[in-house]
């Protein structure tokens, strides 16, 4: 008996309009289909365009309220007006400053969108290697950095990577860099050779206070000022020549850029140290996808670099 007082009252609601859905003659009915993202694999800091199809199927004009929510909570609306019959795509957009998935719903029509990491800090394995041109002055050579292993320096746990020039610089044999996995910042430097007095070697050792670990994940509007002790063993002839030379630098991660070098186009970030008078001193384009610099340029000596080739194990 319940069920047919229902079913009855069900239908005089129909019929007077007061209830729309597919069928109804008076009334709006709105479905929302084909929940899509641009780009479906987005970046932290990527902008994500989201989109739907709304479609009035009912027998009237009518409006209807789209939301977006973004794992649970309501995040945009937009009120759109359809007349029977009609369909709208409907438009939002968002940007996300955290990696991982989240919970879309759009309408009723929910899907997952993952948001990966952007600046984050890399990790490297022994075999790596970039190949950059760059030019001193009017000579223009092509280096190529490896990672050859890991080695704890001064406490720090680091890549070493070999640093190979053609032509040689000054007569360089060989050259060693240890670089800190937590902030890939170098934390020694050897170089050994032969100039017109004889063999050389060059040891430089670098500390950080504090240890700019606070740089990663790279995000635009992240600044960190430190001082750099940079301690210098010249060893030629016979003779040792020691220095030490400390001064206080800020990092400055300024935008994000497509940077185009000869080894293609990517997304950067641009990385700016200035010097304690706030001059700049270098500016750096970093890449995620590269796991390395593309593109250095050296604003007190004028030096470029730029990335020729690279391979990632």
């Amino acid at each position: 008996m319940k069920r047919a007082i229902i079913a009855l009252l069900v239908l005089t609601f129909i019929a007077s309009g007061l209830i729309s859905g597919v069928g109804c003659e008076r009334g709006a009915a709105f479905v929302v289909t084909g929940l899509t993202f641009t780009p479906d694999n987005p970046k932290v800091g990527e902008e994500v365009t989201i989109q739907v199809d709304v479609e009035n199927i009912g027998g009237a004009q009518g409006t209807y309220t789209v939301t977006l929510t973004v794992n649970g909570v309501e995040i945009d609306t937009q009120d759109i007006t359809l007349a029977a019959g009609e369909m709208e795509t409907v438009t939002f957009t968002h940007t996300w400053k955290t990696p991982g998935d989240y919970q879309i719903e759009v309408g009723g029509e929910t899907a997952t969108l993952t948001i990966t990491g952007q600046g984050l800090l890399p990790v490297l394995h022994i075999g790596d290697q970039w190949v950059y041109h760059f030019t001193i002055g009017s000579q223009s050579y092509t280096e190529t950095d490896t990672v050859t292993s890991g080695e704890v320096i001064s406490g720090r746990d680091c890549y070493v990577g070999e640093v190979v020039s053609e032509p040689p610089m000054e007569g360089v044999a060989s050259a060693m860099e240890w670089v800190d996995k937590q902030t890939l910042r170098p934390v020694k430097l050897e170089i050994s050779g032969e100039h017109l007095e004889g063999p050389y070697t060059v040891t430089q050792t670098i500390s950080y206070s504090p240890w700019p670990e606070g740089l990663w994940p790279l995000t635009v509007g992240t600044e960190l000022t430190i001082i750099e002790t940079d301690t210098i063993v010249i060893t030629i002839g016979g003779e040792t020549y020691p220095t030490t030379m400390s001064g206080t630098i800020t990092i400055k991660v300024e935008a994000i850029e497509e940077i185009t070098v000869p080894s293609g186009t990517f997304t950067c970030f641009k990385i700016v140290t200035y010097d304690e008078n706030g001059e700049p001193i270098l500016t750096q384009w970093y890449s995620d996808e590269v796991k390395n610099i593309v593109k250095t340029v050296d604003h007190e000596t004028g030096d470029r670099y730029e990335l020729l080739s690279y391979s990632l194990q």
